[in-house]
């Protein structure tokens, strides 16, 4: 088996066994017909015989990479709150394989959206399938994986959570090739956008900090949609455009930056336009710093990205408690004065967030400022 994938097998179900048993009932079949009591004597088999042997083993073979393939996409779907970091190495080693598993998955994410309005929630593969195409480097997926980050905002929350508006600028600059269309439509177009051009402004910083644009384009660039979203009155995107010309020292945008603050389009919330002056003043030295700061492009480790994440982390385990002692004779209750009754021990319980309970970037912010948690304290 290990000869036609490398793949281990595991606890095998009933079928495939059974499927595996026949295939060599048959092999042994054929070798019945030859004595061998020797290596050697394998070249008294016939190349009939030998071709019929190996046709029979490599389909009972690929029965059983199918199931195994079958099994790691099963065990991502069903990870739950917990990070299935076995899977996920299992997925890397046999990647050609579980490429189309994953593809399939999102499509399936999207069709569903579509026809029923609605995303159903039936495990977690299409989430870890964001991540390890990427991962992968799988470029015939990313006009899938865009469409599936083009979703309405509400849908596109229920199947990946913060990873929509963390992934996308990555994906975009990690499979750019040159094309601005592709960042430029979620920056613009309302049928792409949906709010979604705020995270894909910063798609410019990834390009400078990976050297496939120079600070001034980057600026100019995003100069330009500034001026469009201010035309638009957009102030979402107008936000997005300030926050990312921050990290790039915008000293020839600050007209634009300015006027839009002038007329309330970028919440001082967000960020202050004092911020962004000392940015633009800062110059290179500062843009050095900041790109420091920005996650690499695409997704060069699913695990590591992934298990950092509150959604995975297990709580942490309460300290274990000395038992109670039980006298035979109960000793007379001290008398505590006010100032000496002991304290009620802390909880350990911890709440551990999930995927699910995660607050959605247009619903009010947990914090109680009455803004949305995307222009508060998600940024954070």
């Amino acid at each position: 088996m290990r000869a036609f994938s490398g793949l281990e097998l595991s606890v095998l179900e009933p079928d495939i066994r059974s499927d595996l048993e026949t295939a060599m009932g048959r092999v042994n079949g054929i070798l019945d017909r030859y004595t061998i009591d020797g290596p050697e004597d394998h070249d008294n088999v016939s190349e009939d015989d030998l071709d019929e042997i190996l046709h029979t083993i490599h389909l009972a073979a690929e029965k059983a990479i199918d199931a195994e393939v079958a099994r790691i996409a099963r065990e991502l779907d069903e990870a739950g709150g917990k990070l299935p970091i076995n899977a996920i190495q299992e997925a890397r080693e046999h990647r050609e394989r579980i490429i189309p598993v994953l593809m399939n998955a999102l499509e399936n994410a999207i069709a569903e959206a579509k026809n029923e309005g609605e995303v159903l929630k039936r495990g977690d593969l299409h989430f870890f399938s964001l991540f390890l195409l990427t991962e992968f480097e799988v470029r015939e997926a990313v006009p899938l994986m865009l469409e599936a980050l083009s979703l309405p905002v509400d849908q596109a929350d229920k199947l990946f959570g913060d990873a929509a508006t963390m992934m996308l600028p990555r994906i975009l600059a990690r499979f750019w090739d040159g094309d601005f269309e592709r960042i430029d439509a979620f920056l613009r177009d309302p049928k792409l956008a949906q709010d979604l051009g705020m995270f894909a402004a910063e798609t410019y910083v990834f390009l400078v900090r990976d050297g496939h644009l120079t600070r001034e384009d980057a600026v100019e660039r995003l100069r330009r949609h500034l001026r469009w979203a201010i035309d638009q009155q957009d102030g979402e995107l107008a936000g997005g455009l300030v926050l990312a010309m921050h990290s790039l020292a915008p000293r020839e945008a600050m007209d634009e930056i300015r006027e839009a603050y002038r007329l309330e389009l970028v919440d001082s919330f967000f960020i202050r336009i004092e911020e962004i002056e000392e940015a633009a003043a800062g110059g290179q030295e500062f843009v050095q710093r900041q790109l420091q700061r920005w996650p690499p492009s695409g997704m060069p480790d699913t695990i590591e990205e992934l298990k950092e994440w509150a959604a995975f982390k297990e709580p942490p385990k309460p300290p274990p408690q000395e038992p109670i002692p039980k006298p035979h004779i109960r000793p007379k209750a001290p008398a505590y004065s006010h100032a000496t009754v002991p304290a009620a021990p802390r909880s350990n319980t911890t709440i551990r967030e999930s995927r699910d309970s995660r607050v959605g970037r247009n619903e009010p912010c947990p914090c109680g400022s009455g803004k949305k948690y995307k222009k508060c304290c998600m940024r954070k």
